[in-house]
């Protein structure tokens, strides 16, 4: 069974990397930072940043990995991330937010990008993380 899994896992990985390097091949991305924790304590907000990096232009892309589902609530996490970096004079506020989704299609292995680009996401996120904590106490 341990073989059978670590097989299972080495294919996943080997596919999962080749969908991202056709990512990476495909818009020039070069990570700067990755796997990179941080927090921003006046909203207690902890996370790990998958990737940071630049653009061929300059433009800096804050990429959020996923091999699941897509949610809406994905920009609310790329803006904590943003805010988490901001403050620690990583990146800017502005920085392109985006998940980058390693899928199979038609049996080959690609990505999707999924911007998040709503200017309020940050604000919502600190009401939604402010609301949890009433919830926490009151309840």
């Amino acid at each position: 069974i341990d073989r059978l899994n670590k097989g299972l896992c080495d294919r996943y990985e080997s596919n999962y990397t080749e969908a991202w390097a056709k990512f990476c091949d495909a818009t020039g991305f070069k990570p700067t930072l990755s796997e990179y924790r941080t927090y921003h304590p006046s909203i207690l907000f902890a996370c790990t940043i998958d990737m940071l990096g630049m653009l061929p232009d300059g433009r800096q892309m804050l990429i959020d990995v996923k091999t699941g589902a897509k949610y809406k609530h994905h920009s609310l996490q790329t803006a904590g991330q943003a805010m988490c970096l901001s403050m620690h004079g990583l990146c800017d506020l502005n920085v392109i937010r985006a998940n980058v989704h390693l899928v199979e299609k038609h049996g080959e292995w690609t990505y999707t990008i999924d911007e998040h680009d709503d200017p309020r996401d940050p604000s919502v996120l600190f009401h939604y993380i402010n609301w949890q904590r009433a919830k926490e106490r009151y309840t």
